[in-house]
């Protein structure tokens, strides 16, 4: 198995899924106690273990922010970094708003596969980012 095609596939799957809101084509790239790990606190940080838990949290992820944009860009920054069962990369998200500024934030990846499946996967926020994203929900998305 190689590591970095094997996230591109799953990479796709998310973006299927963000789209259609099926969430279980998603299942059979996670071993089943998976765990999602997000640094910077909330709303962007927490810990969830458990395919199912992982699953829920990346739909309530691109429900609490994504779709609250008109528009959402991802994109790599360099190529991504394979060591044994696992890939790490830089990321960066650009979301649009009509007349608001755009949001830009980013960080690091790394996920670790047992086999094909992942069972470990964390985003690492900088701190800087995490605040600038909170600052701008509160200032331009506030309820």
């Amino acid at each position: 198995m190689n590591p970095v095609q094997r996230f591109i596939e799953f990479a796709a799957a998310f973006e299927k899924s963000f789209v259609d809101d099926d969430w279980s084509r998603l299942e059979d790239f996670l071993t089943e106690d998976a765990v999602y790990e997000v640094t910077g606190g909330p709303p962007l940080g927490g810990r969830w273990e458990g395919r199912n838990a992982v699953l829920a949290q990346l739909k309530a992820s691109c429900d609490g922010l994504d779709r609250r944009f008109d528009e959402r860009k991802t994109e790599l920054l360099g190529a991504p970094v394979a060591e044994g069962d696992s890939v790490t990369f830089a990321w960066r998200g650009t979301y649009v708003l009509a007349g608001k500024p755009d949001l830009v934030f980013g960080g690091t990846e790394r996920v670790e596969f047992e086999r094909d499946r992942i069972r470990f996967f964390t985003d690492l926020i900088p701190e800087e980012d995490a605040q600038a994203t909170y600052a701008y929900l509160e200032t331009h998305l506030a309820n």
